[in-house]
């Protein structure tokens, strides 16, 4: 097989859009002893993924890290009331909740997705509402002065773009936490690796 057909497959592999004639396509490959030295490395990544042998995961993986975000979520919101600790602990603990309800957890993103949602289809709702059952929908001229019309409609734009910018830094304060969680669950996860 050739190199370059080699680093294709592999590829697609990572991204998973083999299928299982490729990856035994791939496995006869990296079985032989006609591997170039350039490949060797992905030749042990490779065999690693069709061993039989488990990896060893701790067994307290889960709660490692439950505490662990626990505790950066307290270093930046200091102030917590003990209802909100008493919801944490139930929702991280689903064997302490009441039986009878079933505990949804809903990232941070989502729900300021929904909120934005929500909004707009209100906003929606309301403006298709008053247009429809407003007596005066007859379009007219309400400045007889074009430079008049003309600063109004740069103030109204204006302020819709300072709305839609201070949605914006809200949005990229959102990936920027986001962005601080993948962070730290990659640190853990590269020291459990390490073990």
């Amino acid at each position: 097989m050739k190199h370059i057909d080699i680093n294709r497959l592999l590829n697609e592999f990572y991204e998973g859009k083999t299928n299982l004639e490729q990856e035994k396509e791939l496995l006869k490959f990296f079985k032989s002893d006609e591997v170039p030295e350039d490949l060797l490395e992905e030749q042990a990544i490779f065999l690693s993924c069709f061993k039989g042998e488990e990896n060893n995961v701790p067994t307290d993986l889960q709660t490692s890290l439950e505490t662990l975000i626990d505790n950066l979520a307290r270093k930046e919101s200091p102030v917590i009331s003990q209802s909100q600790e008493n919801i944490v602990q139930r929702t991280l603990n689903p064997k302490t909740a009441p039986p009878k309800f079933k505990i949804i957890k809903i990232d941070s993103m989502s729900l300021r997705f929904s909120a934005i949602a929500a909004s707009i289809i209100l906003i929606f709702t309301i403006s298709l509402f008053a247009y429809r059952y407003n007596d005066s929908n007859k379009l007219a001229d309400t400045y007889t002065n074009p430079n008049d019309a003309y600063l109004e409609t740069k103030r109204a734009l204006t302020l819709v773009a300072q709305n839609l910018n201070t949605g914006f830094s809200q949005l990229e304060e959102a990936q920027a936490d986001i962005g601080k969680a993948n962070q730290i669950m990659n640190k853990q996860l590269k020291k459990i690796s390490k073990r």
